[in-house]
């Protein structure tokens, strides 16, 4: 990124989670196609954990928009992609995962979120972007509006 890029340009929103108060249960996004980036970066917003709350987030990859042949990023060569977060300590924080496209698998090009709530609710939110697009500047469509 130079100087005259807009970060709206090169950091793309592709889905968002509202602040929510999530449950004791599996939580899974869509799929969003990545091919298009180079990078994928997390933002996870993370508001009152009840007492005995975790929450483990993780990115998964996929060959297709269904879902097909999901697994952990690239697992062979220990990328993370994992973020766990306990009641107590990681109360109103701010955590991120950013990862490269090339460290997916070959024919990998689709990415979910997947947060994993244990213990009691936790209230959190979270956006998905692309980053640094292949093909610049990139699509603002995943943005309400872009003011300068």
């Amino acid at each position: 990124m130079d100087y005259t890029e807009r970060v709206s340009e090169v950091l793309v929103p592709l889905a968002v989670e509202y602040p929510d108060s999530l449950g004791i249960a599996t939580h899974q996004s869509a799929w969003y196609n990545v091919e298009n980036f180079h990078r994928v970066f997390l933002l996870i917003e993370i508001g009152d954990m009840a007492q005995g709350a975790s929450l483990w987030v993780d990115l998964h990859e996929a060959t297709s928009a269904a879902g097909a042949d999901e697994a952990d990023i690239n697992a062979t060569t220990d990328v993370t992609t994992t973020e766990t977060l306990t009641a107590g300590v990681d109360d109103n924080t701010l955590h991120c995962i950013e990862c490269r496209t090339e460290e997916f698998d070959n024919g990998f090009n689709y990415v979910s979120v997947v947060a994993e709530v244990m213990g009691a609710a936790v209230e959190m939110s979270w956006q998905l972007f692309g980053a640094v697009p292949r093909y610049s500047p990139g699509t603002q469509t995943g943005w309400s509006s872009v003011t300068d």
